[in-house]
């Protein structure tokens, strides 16, 4: 499984800051922008949640067969 975000949180965060001090009429727009991403990005892991569940039961499982076969 590979899970690939083109954002990291602290990108999120410094662009957030950034528009949040900003006179820049153009700030509205990009203000709307960031939240669009944000809400997308948040569905997004909404939707990878149970591949993550299921991928930490498994590492779960297999740590447990592992020990017994010590």
């Amino acid at each position: 499984m590979t899970i690939k975000l083109d954002i990291s949180p602290d990108l999120i965060l410094s662009i957030a800051e950034d528009l949040s001090s900003s006179d820049n009429k153009l700030s509205v727009f990009t203000k709307q922008h960031l939240h669009n991403v944000i809400k997308e990005t948040l569905n997004e892991c909404e939707k990878l949640q149970p591949e993550i569940d299921n991928m930490i039961d498994a590492v779960t499982s297999a740590s447990e067969i592992l020990k017994g076969a010590d």
